[in-house]
């Protein structure tokens, strides 16, 4: 089994840079520094690597920075907190399942991104997105499978009106960001038997003046 080795500085924190994981198993990755201090990820990439029988999460005080995970299999998705810090960090290809970042607890957005800046690359992704928190304009997305969803369509959206009832999809995204106490996400797009009507909602909701950039 592969490991990752990292320097430490005099205050305790972690880096490794510079560093291609290639065809590597790990047992998992769980990146989840002492309070106090960080664990900085910079420019390294994982290539067709797994995690057997662990996954990965990366917690809050991570800062990732220019690193790209490429058909990366673990577990059932790849958890990033929304509280670490992520400047360019990409995912990419038909592995792991899914990738889910969140916050680790209720208390709302508290990461604001640079204006231009791209903290998550999802373009190129083809497992199942679920991103609460992060702003559509932070993320680089596929427009033919990825939305960004805001929570104030809670209010702004006649449902009724357009026919779309509590078990949608989208009254269920909005939910999940009010839940977490955000204003916007990123989610893929559904693909099972209730795809063509989330598609057609999808319409009815653009034709109101929806966006899902």
């Amino acid at each position: 089994m592969a490991e990752l080795i990292f320097t430490e500085d005099r205050e305790g924190n972690l880096s490794i840079s510079d560093r291609v994981f290639e065809g590597e198993s790990f047992t998992s990755i769980s990146l989840a520094p002492v309070k106090g201090t960080t664990i900085v990820m910079r420019d390294t990439k994982f290539i067709n690597c797994s995690t057997n029988p662990g996954t990965c999460v990366i917690s809050k005080g991570v800062i990732l920075d220019h690193v790209e995970f490429i058909d990366f299999r673990c577990g059932d998705a790849l958890r990033i907190s929304l509280d670490a810090s992520l400047n360019e960090v990409a995912v990419t290809g038909n592995y792991p399942a899914a990738l889910l970042v969140q916050p680790e607890s209720r208390e709302g957005l508290r990461v604001t991104p640079s204006e231009g800046s791209c903290q998550l690359d999802i373009s190129r992704f083809l497992g199942r997105v679920s991103i609460i928190g992060l702003p559509g304009n932070a993320v680089r997305k596929d427009s033919e499978r990825h939305v960004c969803v805001k929570a104030s369509w809670q209010n702004d959206v006649q449902w009724k009106s357009l026919n779309i009832g509590p078990s949608s999809y989208w009254r269920i995204f909005v939910k999940k960001l009010q839940v977490f106490k955000v204003s916007e996400g990123v989610f893929s797009l559904p693909r099972d038997k209730y795809s063509s009507e989330t598609l057609a909602e999808m319409l009815r909701l653009e034709q109101a003046g929806i966006s899902f950039d």
